[in-house]
């Protein structure tokens, strides 16, 4: 039995009348995106991701530059360091191949001391970016087997940016860490790096990343809002702290 004339007709006003509101849903998560603030001071922190790299119960010390993030403002600049051949006065040739530092730059006005230095940058070889205004960081890949070995960082612009020795050899692990949510970006980086050496052995107190956790945080959203963010978490200490650095994830809800 074919359908009328009418009945078709019927028919596709009621379908019409059914797709709308899911049309209209779809636009409004859409511009929900585009409806962010560029990132600023002030943001909510709300995720800390796990501590990727091998553990060094003997030579670490606590590195976390959350406090710079919630000071001057998001991450607008970085450098980053690999290591080549070199030599150390103290303790003799070092072959290379080593992903050795990070320092950002927090907020407009440029706050770079050597504090926010996490691992070394001499006698190594750099690389600097600085980002546009409203650009963010959204995706970082990171390769590290005993050591860091490369990094990179992809922005909500479609910039990547990358340092060190990709794919160095057959036992590296690479791990993706993403915006845990649409409009989050790359707010600070936290870890563990090298103590400080004896005097005896040079005194450097700036030497190597040992492992390397991301802080993402969030700026403000039209119609979007979550609970106030937790306390951040104090600094690892000990075994138990590089446990929890290893597999605990911590996220602000």
């Amino acid at each position: 039995m074919r359908a009328g004339p009418l009945a078709l007709a019927l028919g596709l006003a009621l379908l019409v009348a059914y797709a709308a509101p899911t049309s209209a849903a779809s636009r409004s998560a859409k511009d929900w995106k585009l409806n962010c603030a560029d990132p600023a001071l002030g943001d909510a922190v709300i995720e800390y991701t796990p501590l990727y790299g091998a553990p060094n119960l003997t030579d670490s010390a606590w590195h976390d530059d959350t406090w710079a993030f919630m000071q001057y403002g998001p991450i607008t600049a970085m450098s980053l360091y690999y290591s080549v051949l070199w030599h150390d006065p103290y303790i003799g040739w070092h072959p290379g191949g080593e992903f050795k530092g990070i320092q950002p730059v927090y907020g407009t006005n440029g706050t770079d001391d050597l504090d926010l230095l996490f691992g070394a940058k001499k006698p190594h070889k750099p690389f600097n970016f600085t980002l546009a205004p409203g650009e963010k960081i959204v995706k970082v890949v990171l390769q590290h087997d005993e050591v860091m070995r490369w990094i990179s960082f992809t922005t909500n612009l479609g910039n990547k940016y990358e340092w060190g020795y990709k794919d160095y050899q057959a036992n590296t692990t690479t791990t993706t860490s993403l915006a845990p949510r649409d409009g989050a970006y790359l707010a600070a980086f936290r870890g563990f790096e090298g103590k400080q050496l004896p005097q005896e052995l040079g005194g450097y107190k700036k030497r190597y990343i040992i492992q390397l956790g991301f802080v993402w945080a969030m700026p403000n959203c039209t119609g979007y809002a979550w609970t106030p963010p937790v306390v951040a978490p104090p600094p690892p200490s000990g075994f138990f702290g590089l446990f929890s650095g290893l597999f605990g994830q911590r996220r602000c809800e």
